[in-house]
């Protein structure tokens, strides 16, 4: 059976649709199409059921997509011990993460794991939410750190510890002369006037930011943004350049405000907070090197001063004299 024509079928199944899966997989919908068609020929059942509004699994869609996972995962569990073979000196890791660990949590665990782990190569792969959850099921991360409710990923497929709550806030820059509001402790009343820089709807930021505002007794409707940006990284560069007030993690922002170029702005009686957790598969037999750099996560040993502070744990007074 041909291992691609699995992979295409994984892609589908998981997205819904041909066209989806397509963008996901980097190929063209006809290629899908065909793919679909030869593997439906294959295993001599109908897979999709197509129609208007998209693409429907059939029941025998779902009892072969286990099977199909499992034996793509054993696939590219091969492959990757083949490469080790060919290049016993170092050893591949691969990780996946949500925007805000990426830019806090990730580069600092490997390069002090790099340190202490030299044969091991780390990759990582960074994805909007929505994306990695739905490709935790078919991509082959060794570990990934997210900043949505793992809570809802099956558990008899995915393993979670969490990691931290990382506060949500909203920061400004120090650079740009005329802020839009001097002092650092403001009200709720005093949002509205804002020139804010939000992340979209149905993130994990908005979604707290409408919880607290519906806590203390605002609309959500009445803070709205200035300018949306899918991109953590590129909100940051916006609020640091000046052109608003952002709302995002304040581990990803712990560097800039490090640096004094960006200061939180404090909200009276607003606390956000997000979640940020490691996952990997259940049914992977874990390597020493995946088992080691899990527990490097969960002892947050690589976090820096600024990080812990920020995130409201103990600084260590080496640290502090530092």
């Amino acid at each position: 059976m041909n291992i691609e024509r699995l992979r295409v079928f994984l892609a589908v199944y998981e997205c819904s649709s041909m066209t989806a899966a397509a963008v996901r997989l980097g190929i063209t919908q006809p290629a899908v199409s065909q793919s679909v068609r030869e593997l439906e020929d294959e295993v001599g059942a109908e897979l999709f059921i197509r129609g208007r509004k998209g693409i429907t699994p059939t029941r025998e869609a779902d009892r072969f997509w286990d099977a199909a996972r499992r034996a793509v995962r054993a696939f590219e569990a091969a492959e990757h011990e083949a490469r080790r073979l060919h290049q016993p000196s170092r050893t591949s890791l691969r990780l996946g993460a949500t925007f805000a660990p990426s830019m806090c949590v990730l580069p600092r665990a490997m390069s002090t794991f790099a340190l202490s782990q030299r044969d091991v190569l780390p990759s990582l792969r960074v994805l909007e939410a929505e994306t990695l959850a739905a490709s935790l099921r078919t991509e082959s991360y060794d570990i990934a750190v997210v900043d949505f409710d793992a809570s809802k990923l099956d558990a008899r497929h995915f393993e979670t510890q969490a990691l931290f709550l990382d506060p949500i806030v909203f920061v400004e820059s120090t650079h740009r002369a005329g802020h839009a509001f001097a002092p650092r402790t403001i009200g709720v009343d005093e949002l509205s006037a804002l020139p804010l820089i939000l992340p979209p709807l149905g993130t994990m930021a908005r979604h707290q930011l409408h919880l607290a505002l519906e806590e203390r007794g605002v609309a959500p409707g009445q803070v709205t943004a200035c300018f949306e940006m899918t991109c953590s990284a590129a909100l940051l560069s916006a609020v640091t350049l000046g052109l608003g007030v952002g709302l995002m993690s304040h581990s990803a922002a712990a560097s800039a405000e490090e640096r004094g170029d960006l200061h939180v702005v404090h909200i009276e009686g607003l606390t956000m907070t997000s979640p940020v957790t490691a996952v990997r598969p259940r049914e992977t037999v874990h390597s020493e090197v995946v088992e080691a750099f899990w527990a490097h996560l969960r002892s947050l040993s690589f976090l820096s001063p600024v990080h812990r502070a920020c995130i409201g744990l103990d600084v260590p007074p080496s640290s502090k004299a530092g």
